[in-house]
């Protein structure tokens, strides 16, 4: 999913208001699709892909989680 699918399912869930900003789902969106660096020592590979640009499967649950932390703390 990328960055412009990810805010229209803010909008269309009614999820961006005057109290939480765009700032907020794109700063989630960037914290989230962020992949971390396989090391040497866990058995990964000398390349390090990150493609920051979308979130994949693992990352999407891991967006609406952060996500449902920042909306709903109480």
């Amino acid at each position: 999913m990328d960055l412009t699918n990810f805010i229209l399912l803010a909008v269309e869930r009614n999820m961006i208001s005057n109290k939480y900003g765009l700032d907020l789902f794109y700063t989630v969106f960037k914290e989230a699709s962020r992949n971390s660096p396989s090391s040497k020592a866990d058995g990964g590979s000398d390349e390090i892909v990150v493609n920051s640009s979308v979130l994949i499967n693992h990352n999407f649950f891991r967006a609406i989680t952060m996500l449902a932390k920042t909306l709903f703390a109480h």
